[in-house]
C-alpha cells in the first residue's frame, strides 16, 4: 500500500492537469481611468447700472459728412430790438356836434361844426429799447398835442365868435409784445379845450366853453399784415374832473365821463417811415345836476368829437 501512494497521487496530477489547462483564462478587467473633476462653472455676474452718460459734443454721426473745404455754418441772428422812438405829425378834420338833454327852459344853444382842420403831432419813447430788447425796453412815456387852424362860429343871428380848440396829453406807456404785434397799454392826463366867446348879455348862454381835463386809460393794438402794412386800433376812457367855462358859469355840479374809439392802418413806405390813416370818435356824456333856483337848467349834454387823419410817421 505503501508503494501505490505515490502512484496514485501522480495519476491524480495528470487527470487534473487538462481539466485545469481546458478552463478560459480570464483576462483582468481594465480599471478606468479616473476623469479629472469639472471646473467649476462661475454664476453669471448680475449687469451693473448703466451710468447715464451725456452724448459728446460734436456733427451728429448720422449726417452727411461735410466737405472739409464748407465754411462753418453762420451764427444765429441776434433778436431784432423793439420801436424805441415813435414820431408822428399829421392833419385831421374833426366834426363836433354839442345838444343838450331836457333843456327845461329852451334856451340852451346846441352847436355844430361842420369840419375844423387841426395839426396833430404825438410822440411815443421807450428808452431802454435803445440798448436792451428785454422787459425795461416795453415801458415808456408819451405826449401829444393838436390844435385848431381857422376855425369860425356864428349862430342863426350872424354874429362870429371868436373860436380856438386845443389838445394836450401826456403820460406812461407799456408794451406788451406777441410775436410781429403788439398790445399798448397807457395812463396819463388830457385837456380838450373848445372855447368861443361869450356873449355880452348876462342872460344869454350863448355855447359855452368847454375845458375837459381828465384822467385817461388807454389800449392799443397794432396787428402786423406784412413787413409794409398794419391794422392800427385803440379805445379811450377819460373821467373829467375840471369842465371849464360849462362848469364855471352855467352848471356847477357837471359831471360826466367820456370814451374814444379809434381804427385805422399803416403803411411803411420806407424803412423807419410810414404814413398812417386813422378814424376816431369820441363822446362826453355829462349830467348837469341842476339845483333849485339855477338859471338855467338841463338834464344832460353830449359832447361828440368825430375826426378823419393822416399823418406821417418816423420810428426807429
Amino acid at each position: 500500500m505503501s508503494s501505490q501512494a505515490p502512484l496514485l497521487g501522480a495519476m491524480s496530477l495528470l487527470l487534473l492537469a487538462p481539466a485545469a489547462s481546458a478552463q478560459p483564462r480570464r483576462r483582468p478587467r481594465p480599471t478606468p481611468a479616473r476623469r479629472a473633476p469639472a471646473a467649476p462653472v462661475a454664476a453669471p455676474a448680475a449687469p451693473s447700472p448703466v451710468a447715464s452718460v451725456a452724448p459728446a459734443e460734436g456733427p451728429d454721426p448720422f449726417s452727411d459728412p461735410a466737405p472739409e473745404d464748407a465754411p462753418p455754418p453762420p451764427p444765429p441772428p441776434a433778436p431784432a430790438r423793439p420801436v424805441a422812438l415813435d414820431l408822428a405829425l399829421g392833419v385831421q378834420l374833426t366834426h363836433r356836434a354839442l345838444r343838450w338833454n331836457d333843456d327845461l327852459f329852451g334856451e340852451l344853444r346846441p352847436y355844430t361844426l361842420a369840419l375844423g382842420p387841426w395839426i396833430t403831432l404825438d410822440a411815443r419813447w421807450f428808452p431802454a429799447a435803445h440798448f436792451t430788447s428785454g422787459w425795461p425796453a416795453q415801458l415808456g412815456v408819451y405826449v401829444g398835442a393838436g390844435f385848431a387852424v381857422g376855425l369860425s362860429s356864428s349862430d342863426s343871428r350872424g354874429r362870429s365868435y371868436d373860436t380856438s380848440a386845443l389838445d394836450l396829453r401826456g403820460g406812461v406807456r407799456a408794451r406788451v409784445p406777441l410775436g410781429p404785434h403788439a398790445l399798448t397799454f397807457g395812463a396819463g392826463v388830457e385837456l380838450r379845450r373848445f372855447t368861443l366867446s361869450p356873449p355880452d348879455d348876462p342872460n344869454d348862454p350863448g355855447v359855452p366853453g368847454v375845458s375837459y381835463l381828465s384822467a385817461t386809460l388807454d389800449a392799443d393794438a397794432r396787428v402786423r399784415l406784412s413787413d409794409r402794412v398794419a391794422l392800427l386800433a385803440g379805445a379811450t376812457a377819460a373821467l373829467p374832473f375840471a369842465l371849464g367855462d360849462l362848469a364855471d358859469r352855467l352848471f356847477p355840479g357837471a359831471t360826466g365821463a367820456a370814451v374814444e374809439l379809434r381804427g385805422g392802418a399803416a403803411w411803411a413806405f420806407l424803412p423807419g417811415f410810414e404814413l398812417r390813416a386813422i378814424a376816431s370818435y369820441r363822446r362826453y356824456f355829462l349830467s348837469m345836476n341842476p339845483s333849485p333856483g339855477d338859471r338855467w337848467v338841463a338834464g344832460g349834454l353830449v359832447d361828440e368829437f368825430a375826426s378823419l387823419g393822416l399823418s406821417a410817421a418816423w420810428r426807429r
